[in-house]
C-alpha cells in the first residue's frame, strides 16, 4: 500500500488541525491501529486526549470518493453510529478523528444473540438515515475491479465465464431488489464493527471505515455480516426481516465482489 503523504508529513501539519482544545505541541504516535488495503490508522496521544490519524492509500483501483465518505461519516457521527471527524486535509489524503475505546467484533462472539441482535438493530438504524447520495452500483464495481484485474494479469477462460455468470447474477440482484435504496456501509467485516463504551458514546455499536458506503440494497449489508462472521443466513433473516432467498443472492454477489477486488489489489 502506497501512502501519500507519509506519517511524518502529516504530523508536521498538526497546527492546521484546529482541534478543540487546541494543541500546544505535536501529538505522539502511540500505536498503529490498523493497516488495510485502503488506509492506515495510527493512535495519536496528547497530555489530555487521544485521536485517530488515518492516512489514505493512493490508488485508483479503490474508486473511493473521499468527500462523500467524509460527508457520510459526519452524518453518522450525529447518530452515534460513527466517530466524528475533526479535520480532513484539503487534498483528502488524511484525516484526524475521535478515538473511541472498545472492542471490534472480531475479538468477540458475534454469533450469540446477545451481540447479534444489537448489531442487526444498528444496521437497521443505519439504513434509516436519509442522505442525498447517488445510488451505489454493484455491477459497476464488479466491472471496475475486473478491468483492473485484466490490466495487471492474464485471466483464464474459466475466470471469464464465471465473471459473466456473476455479472448477470449481480444485475439480476439489482433489478429484483434495488428499487428501494438505503444508506449502506458495504464493508461490514468484524474489524469495522466496534462494541464501544456506551457511557462514553451513547451507542453500543459503531461502524468504522465508510469508504464504500452509499445508497445500496439493505440485504447486502446483512449478507456481508453473515459471510464475514460465519453467521447462518436463517439467523440474519430472523433479525433483519429480509427473506433468506434475497440474502443468499446478496451473499453470492458480496463474495464475488470481494474475490475480484482482492485479486485486482494483489495483482
Amino acid at each position: 500500500m502506497s501512502l501519500s503523504p507519509t506519517l511524518e508529513q502529516c504530523l508536521t501539519q498538526w497546527r492546521d488541525w484546529q482541534l478543540e482544545p487546541a494543541l500546544s505541541e505535536m501529538p505522539v504516535v502511540s500505536a498503529e491501529l490498523s493497516r488495510g488495503k485502503t488506509n492506515q490508522s495510527f493512535l495519536l496521544t496528547t497530555a489530555q486526549h487521544q485521536y485517530v490519524l488515518r492516512i489514505h492509500a493512493d490508488s485508483t483501483i479503490f474508486s473511493i470518493n473521499r468527500q462523500q465518505e467524509y460527508r457520510i461519516q459526519q452524518a453518522l457521527a450525529k447518530t452515534g453510529l460513527g466517530s466524528p471527524i475533526y479535520y480532513q486535509s484539503p487534498d483528502d489524503s488524511y484525516r484526524v478523528s475521535a478515538f473511541i475505546q472498545g472492542n471490534t467484533v472480531n475479538q468477540l462472539d458475534a454469533s450469540s444473540d446477545e451481540l447479534l441482535i444489537p448489531i442487526c438493530n444498528a444496521i437497521n438504524q443505519l439504513h434509516g438515515v436519509n442522505l442525498d447520495l447517488p445510488c451505489f452500483s454493484y455491477t459497476q464495481h464488479i466491472t471496475h475491479y475486473w478491468q483492473a484485474l485484466n490490466q495487471s494479469t492474464t485471466v483464464t477462460p474459466v475466470d471469464s465465464a464465471r465473471h459473466a455468470r456473476m455479472s448477470a447474477l449481480c444485475q439480476q440482484y439489482e433489478t429484483d431488489f434495488g428499487q428501494q435504496r438505503h444508506l449502506c456501509h458495504h464493508d461490514l467485516h468484524g474489524d469495522n464493527i466496534l462494541l464501544a463504551d456506551q457511557a462514553l458514546t451513547g451507542q453500543n455499536i459503531l461502524f468504522l471505515d465508510w469508504e464504500f458506503a452509499g445508497l445500496g440494497i439493505a440485504s447486502f449489508d446483512f449478507a456481508a455480516l453473515a459471510c464475514e462472521l460465519s453467521i447462518d443466513i436463517s439467523s440474519i433473516s430472523k433479525y433483519s426481516g429480509i427473506l433468506a432467498t434475497e440474502l443468499e443472492m446478496a451473499a453470492s454477489v458480496y463474495r464475488y465482489i470481494c474475490e475480484v477486488y482482492n485479486r485486482a489489489i494483489v495483482c
